[in-house]
């Protein structure tokens, strides 16, 4: 799995999650909503695992949940 992957709820299908694949591990931020939409929690994977993300993705992950926040 290489790419964007988005997840939806089957329920009402606003998005569950978004994220990226590399090599098929999960990479970079992944964004969790709820099932109305809103943006709840944003992880860091390398290479699938979760870590603190380094203060140039922090910053790039600030503006991510500016932009997405009650957007959905």
């Amino acid at each position: 799995n290489d790419g964007k992957f988005r997840q939806a709820y089957q329920i009402n299908g606003k998005i569950a999650l978004e994220g990226n694949f590399q090599n098929g591990f999960k990479q970079g931020p992944w964004l969790f909503y709820d099932p109305d939409g809103k943006l709840k929690i944003v992880k860091y994977f390398e290479k699938g695992i979760e870590k603190t993300p380094p203060a140039d993705q922090q910053k790039e992950i600030d503006r991510l949940i500016e932009q997405k926040a009650g957007i959905q």
